[in-house]
Formats: structure tokens, C-alpha cells, sequence
């Protein structure tokens, strides 16, 4: 009797371990680069492609593991040729460690052609506390969640960190002078665990749309499911769990909150919006570039382009098709 509990604890610590490990760890290809121009492509013997110039080569990446060395033009990744920047962050984004990988580039006008295996990201290092990698269910797949906590074990008070509006990884392995980062170092150097979740198809989520597609109640989920998996942590004592909206994560908060049964002992909003989306929309177009030091003459002809766009979708409640049905709107 006793070897039969023994053998199922066992099984279940298997189980426990195996589900914990649904998300491959991202793969890190790692250079600068820049798309090649046509005057470069064409002095390459006429090669008739796309290609990605190669900067800079990061220690400890594919690139590096490969050979890739600054100045070469890679034009095929795997089956895919003639890269132009858009298709090189794809498939780059797309790379998991440990998968075959096979890149063709140019050097010194010679075509040549490296075959090995794909590195991965490096993980995030904690200057403060310790740094927990774990997963979230999301419809059919799976979001990468990122727990920066206090050293040992307890109950800890916890913040929710929700991001902006933007398809940025959250994931701040490669940028630890990130601000972000320096203020969740805070939070945790002041006693707190502070919970943070990629959206769908950013950094190491799969399995769900991709974050450019997903409608805004579909982010609201993602952030209703982090809440109900931070407040079932070990660590964390979900009586005392804040919530920190950045930007639109700002709107997003108070409406997760009230959705939750239980609900956060306090939120935090920092540069988020407190006007109806039209208004809000007319400053992305107004206020946002000249922050952006582009020219006033250019932001008042893109202002004065959106607005009545902007008006018959958010007033009068037009769709996306019956928009494009406007000749001037259909560009």
C-alpha cells in the first residue's frame, strides 16, 4: 500500500513538472541589422532578393553560434528567402530553442550557408529578489507570465503590472535599463511580488491570436486570467494584491477589477485616460507626434485627415466596413 502512494506522489510531481513546461523557451537569433538597400543588393553578383544587413552580432546567440559576422547580408532563413525586415522579425520572433535552423548569407560576394541549432533567449536576471518564469492558460494556449518576488518564502503583497496599448514584450532580459524595470525593482525591494503577463503571441505566448488582431475584450481576458492565476501563488497573499495600469493597462484595471469576485486592495494608474475614446483617438493624431518631433504641418493634415474617420466610427458608430465604403476614408 505504502509503495502504491509512494509511486502515485511521485507520478504527480511528474505531472506537476511536465505541465509547468508547455512554453518553449524562446529562441534568440541576436543581431543589429538594417534591410539592405538596392544598391547593395545589386552589387552582391545581382542577386535577385531581399536581405537583412548585419550590424552587430550579440555574445551567446544564434547568430554568433552560426558564424554571422558583421557586414554580412543574410537572405534566407530556413525555406524563406528574400527578407525584407518584416519577414526577418517574424521568423525571428517565431524561433524556439533547440530547433534546427539553417541561415544563407552574403560575404564578400560569396554565397555561403550556416546550419546548427537555435540558442535561447536569456532570461531576465533579478537585481532585486528572484525572478519566477510560468505560464498562463489562454483559450487554447498559453501566455509566458514573469513574477519578480521578494528572496524566500511567505505571503507577500502583490502588484499587477498591465501594460500599455502597444505589442511589446514585457520581458526585460535584454533592456535592465528599461524603466519598467527599474520600478518594478522598487516595488520588490520594498517587500511587494509584482506580476506581469505577455500578450497573446508576444515574447513566448503561442496558441492565441496574435496581440496586432486581438480586439480589446480579448486583452481584458488576458488580464482577468493573470489576475485569477497571480491570486493562487504559494507566495502571494491575495488579500493584499494591487493593480498598476500603464497607459491603456490604466483603462484596463478598474474594468478588471470590476469583473473580479474578489477584488484588488487598490489600483494604480500612471498616464492613462480619462475621456471618451474620439477625444482620446484626435491626441493620438495631435498631441502623440509632436512628442515625436514631427512637423506641425504634418500633424495637422493627419489631424484634420482622421477626424471625421474618427468621428463616424466612435460617434455615429460605423463599422470597418461601411467605413471603407467612403472613398475618402478608404485609403
Amino acid at each position: 500500500m505504502w509503495n502504491k502512494i509512494v509511486a502515485i506522489g511521485l507520478l504527480l510531481i511528474c505531472t506537476l513538472n511536465l505541465s509547468a513546461q508547455r512554453l518553449k523557451p524562446k529562441g534568440y537569433f541576436g543581431i543589429e541589422y538594417a534591410e539592405a538597400s538596392d544598391s547593395l543588393m545589386r552589387s552582391l553578383r545581382g542577386l535577385e532578393t531581399r536581405g537583412i544587413v548585419v550590424k552587430n552580432v550579440s555574445i551567446n546567440s544564434t547568430a554568433e553560434q552560426l558564424g554571422i559576422l558583421p557586414n554580412d547580408v543574410i537572405v534566407a532563413i530556413n525555406n524563406i528567402d528574400s527578407l525584407y525586415v518584416y519577414d526577418f522579425v517574424t521568423l525571428t520572433n517565431q524561433l524556439r530553442e533547440n530547433e534546427s535552423i539553417s541561415v544563407t548569407y552574403v560575404r564578400d560576394r560569396r554565397k555561403a550557408r550556416a546550419v546548427g541549432k537555435v540558442t535561447a533567449y536569456p532570461r531576465e536576471a533579478a537585481r532585486v529578489g528572484e525572478i519566477v518564469y510560468d505560464e498562463v492558460a489562454y483559450g487554447r494556449g498559453y501566455l509566458r507570465s514573469i513574477i519578480q518576488k521578494p528572496r524566500g518564502e511567505g505571503k507577500f503583497p502583490a502588484v499587477f503590472y498591465m501594460q500599455g496599448y502597444d505589442c511589446k514584450s514585457i520581458d526585460f532580459a535584454t533592456d535592465s535599463s528599461n524603466n519598467v524595470k527599474k520600478l518594478i525593482d522598487g516595488w520588490v525591494r520594498a517587500g511587494y511580488a509584482v506580476f506581469r503577463i505577455e500578450k497573446p503571441g508576444v515574447g513566448e505566448s503561442d496558441g492565441a491570436r496574435g496581440c496586432g488582431s486581438a480586439s480589446y475584450l480579448e486583452e481584458l481576458k488576458v488580464y482577468e486570467n493573470g489576475f485569477r492565476n497571480l491570486k493562487k501563488l504559494r507566495y502571494v497573499d491575495s488579500t493584499k494584491v494591487f493593480f498598476f495600469g500603464h497607459g491603456l493597462g490604466g483603462v484596463a484595471a478598474p474594468l478588471v477589477a470590476a469583473q473580479a469576485a474578489y477584488k484588488p486592495r487598490g489600483i494604480i494608474t500612471y498616464g492613462t485616460v480619462v475621456k471618451p475614446w474620439f477625444e482620446y483617438m484626435i491626441d493620438v493624431f495631435r498631441e502623440q507626434p509632436a512628442l515625436l518631433k514631427e512637423s506641425q504641418q504634418s500633424i495637422d493634415v493627419n489631424t484634420r485627415m482622421m477626424t471625421p474617420l474618427l468621428f463616424d466610427w466612435l460617434i455615429n458608430g460605423k463599422s470597418g466596413n461601411e467605413l471603407l465604403q467612403h472613398p475618402d476614408f478608404e485609403a
